[in-house]
């Protein structure tokens, strides 16, 4: 046997156009596969790009999730600790107290209780008090010194009102809330 070479010079000239036919359309078959396989694999490359992209935001998403979770639960157990130092407490004898003490008691209309529960451990204690006919800054000395209680008290509603027959005093409904352990 002879060198390939040998054996390209002994064929004729249609079986040499024959062969170089075909080696062109294996050549072209061969780079068409290779570009195929190289789309298919920048395809595929762009979307695991896409999916880490995504993968990364919802990460982000996850640990900002973990923080607040993790604040909240965090004040869940400081609220919760204070619950516990609060012993025998009563909104409504807290209203009376501070009714007393700012001296608008015969000014109170009505205190409305009511409990709602929120969970096996937790009930809230709510108490709609309507105040006739103080002056404002009275009213804000109530209000503040509610808000600023330590016993976990805060105003869900408020409502204020001057009186028609004297301008300087005023009406005020007062919705207090607090929680209390069960």
């Amino acid at each position: 046997m002879g060198l390939p070479g040998d054996l390209i010079e002994r064929l004729s000239r249609r079986e040499k156009i024959f062969l170089a036919g075909g080696a062109a359309f294996f050549v072209l078959l061969l780079l068409y596969g290779l570009s195929l396989g190289y789309s298919y694999l920048t395809d595929r490359i762009d979307v695991k790009e896409r999916l880490i992209q995504q993968k990364e935001r919802d990460l982000k998403e996850i640990v900002t999730i973990k923080d607040d979770y993790i604040q909240l639960r965090d004040r869940v157990k400081e609220i919760d600790t204070k619950l516990r130092e609060r012993k025998e407490f009563s909104l409504l004898s807290f209203l009376e107290g501070l009714a007393n003490s700012k001296d608008i008691r015969t000014n109170i209309a009505y205190m409305k209780p009511q409990t709602l529960p929120l969970s096996d451990e937790y009930r809230e204690s709510i108490a709609e008090v309507k105040i006739d006919n103080i002056l404002l800054n009275q009213a804000i000395e109530v209000i503040s010194a509610i808000e600023n209680s330590p016993n976990l008290i805060r105003i869900k509603r408020l409502s204020m009102k001057t009186r028609f027959s004297d301008p300087s005093h005023m009406d005020v409904i007062l919705l207090v809330a607090t929680i209390e352990k069960i």
